[in-house]
C-alpha cells in the first residue's frame, strides 16, 4: 500500500428523467383498397433499428476512451455528476501539477482534476507538511478533464471528488517529468499484507491520515487493512498514556447529494 484515498463528497448528482414514447397506428381506407392492384411489399427485417444499434455499438470505441481522450473540460460551472465509480465531472477544474508543498504524479494521464477538489488539496497540502514535519505531499489520480470511467487503474474516481495520496514526502526539489512517470512510492504495508512495513512506516505516516480524516471536507479515508490494524493498536497506546484525543478517526460528514 503506498498511497491513501480521500473521498469528499461535495459534488451535485445531476439525474436525467427517461424520454417519453409515443405510439402510432395506421388506418387504411377499405374501398381504394378493393379497386388497387395487389402491391408486394416486402416485410422489414427483424427489428431493423434494434439491428442497427447493436452494429454501433460493436464498432464504437469503449467510453473509457471516449472520456480519456478529451483533454479539456467541458463548459459549465464545477459540478461533480453521479457517483464515484459511475458518473462524469462538467466544469472541471484543473489542479496546477506543482505547487508550493505538493507536485502530481503521473502527468502523462492528465487525471488532476475536480470539481472543488483542487482547492481542498491546495488547502490541506500545507497543513499536512505541518503536521508531519515533511516539505509536502505527493499527488496521484483525481479525475479526468471531463471524469467518467478511466481506461485503467481505478472503477472510481469518475466524478472529481476522490484523490490518492502517496505515503512519501516530497522530495527536496521538482521532479522532472521523467521522474514523475517513473519513480515508486514507499510501499508501508508489509509482504505478507497483514502488518505495516516496520523499515518505512512511520509515526508522521499516522499523524498524516489523521490531519487528513479530520478536515470536514472529507467523507471518508481509504486505507489498508494492516494500517488500520496497526492505527487500532497505536489508539490504545495513546489512549493509556492519558492522551483519549490524539487517536486516528474519521471525520465523518453527512453529506445529501440531489439534483
Amino acid at each position: 500500500m503506498s498511497e491513501i484515498e480521500a473521498v469528499l463528497l461535495r459534488g451535485q448528482r445531476h439525474e436525467q428523467k427517461p424520454n417519453s414514447r409515443h405510439s402510432l397506428f395506421a388506418v387504411t381506407c377499405a374501398a381504394s383498397a378493393k379497386s388497387a392492384a395487389p402491391v408486394h411489399v416486402p416485410l422489414p427485417r427483424n427489428n431493423p433499428l434494434q439491428n442497427a444499434e447493436q452494429g454501433k455499438k460493436q464498432n464504437s470505441p469503449p467510453v473509457s476512451a471516449l472520456f480519456s481522450e478529451k483533454k479539456l473540460p467541458s463548459v459549465g460551472r464545477p459540478m461533480a455528476i453521479g457517483y464515484y465509480p459511475s458518473g462524469c465531472l462538467q466544469g472541471g477544474v484543473e489542479l496546477p501539477t506543482t505547487g508550493p508543498t505538493w507536485q502530481v504524479m503521473r502527468l502523462s494521464r492528465n487525471r488532476n482534476w475536480g470539481p472543488e477538489l483542487g482547492k481542498f488539496l491546495e488547502r490541506f497540502a500545507p497543513l499536512a507538511a505541518r503536521t508531519t514535519g515533511w516539505k509536502g505531499i505527493l499527488i496521484g489520480d483525481m479525475a479526468q478533464p471531463r471524469g467518467g470511467p478511466l481506461p485503467f487503474g481505478h472503477k472510481s474516481h469518475q466524478i472529481g471528488l476522490d484523490v490518492d495520496i502517496w505515503f512519501m514526502p516530497i522530495p527536496d526539489r521538482v521532479l522532472n517529468k521523467e521522474k514523475r512517470e517513473n519513480i515508486l512510492a514507499s510501499n508501508v504495508v508489509a509482504a505478507d499484507g497483514k502488518h505495516v512495513n516496520d523499515k518505512v512506516w512511520s509515526p508522521a505516516d499516522l499523524t498524516f491520515i489523521r490531519t487528513a480524516a479530520e478536515q470536514p471536507e472529507v467523507e471518508r479515508v481509504l486505507v489498508n487493512a494492516a494500517i488500520k490494524k496497526n492505527s487500532v493498536a497505536w489508539r490504545a497506546r495513546m489512549t493509556d498514556r492519558g492522551c483519549p484525543r490524539c487517536v486516528p478517526g474519521m471525520a465523518m460528514m453527512t453529506t445529501s447529494m440531489c439534483a
